[in-house]
């Protein structure tokens, strides 16, 4: 029997997790094998439960260090506008409009980036005020923003890759044949430009 889904919201962080096993599915195409000049790396069964599930915790603590960094160095705030634009860049609808309010607030700080943020978000500019309260070091923070923006661009890279080869899992490749051969080529190409970000970041 493999665990489906655990949820564990008595944590202060109120952690959920939900895994979808149907998504992990290998998909195989033995018609393109030759067209394709590099290997495309898929999330093996046996890593793809525990991936999943240490992943999303860990989209969690990168989103809360990026919000962290934005809000106390400004000058950060312009390379995190072109991230955004990424699909699915943040995966907490609260975490994205709050660092697009922040984004958009161009260099101000403290109770001026409070009442900004409010202007543009104000469902969720309480949430901005823990950021604001607990500062970060400036030091430790531009020291770590890179990594951080590099983690955040590999889980956007990997959802995308899971969300197309759960679509093609859902078509017939005789059929669909043409559908399914571009979406192999668009995991490919995905899967090149994720191994491209690792070999930056590592």
């Amino acid at each position: 029997m493999v665990p489906a889904a655990f949820e564990d919201v008595q944590r202060a962080d109120h952690v959920a997790v939900h895994v979808d096993v149907r998504v992990l599915d290998r998909v195989a195409h033995a018609g393109l094998g030759a067209e394709v000049n590099h290997p495309v790396e898929a999330l093996r069964p046996e890593q793809g439960l525990h991936t999943l599930a240490i992943g999303q915790v860990e989209e969690h603590e990168a989103e809360a260090q990026l919000l962290r960094a934005i809000v106390t160095v400004p000058q950060l705030r312009e390379e995190v506008r072109d991230l955004l634009s990424l699909t699915d860049a943040l995966t907490d609808p609260v975490n994205a409009r709050l660092a697009g309010a922040v984004v958009a607030s161009g260099d101000l700080t403290g109770r001026a980036l409070f009442e900004a943020v409010a202007k543009l978000e104000p469902d969720v500019a309480d949430e901005l005020s823990e950021w604001l309260v607990d500062v970060a070091d400036r030091e430790s923070v531009l020291d770590t923003f890179a990594e951080t923006v590099g983690r955040i661009k590999e889980f956007a890279l990997r959802r995308q890759i899971l969300r197309v080869q759960a679509n093609m899992q859902a078509m017939d490749p005789v059929k669909d044949a043409i559908a399914y051969d571009d979406m192999f080529r668009q995991v490919a190409a995905l899967t090149k430009e994720l191994q491209a970000l690792r070999s930056r970041i590592e």
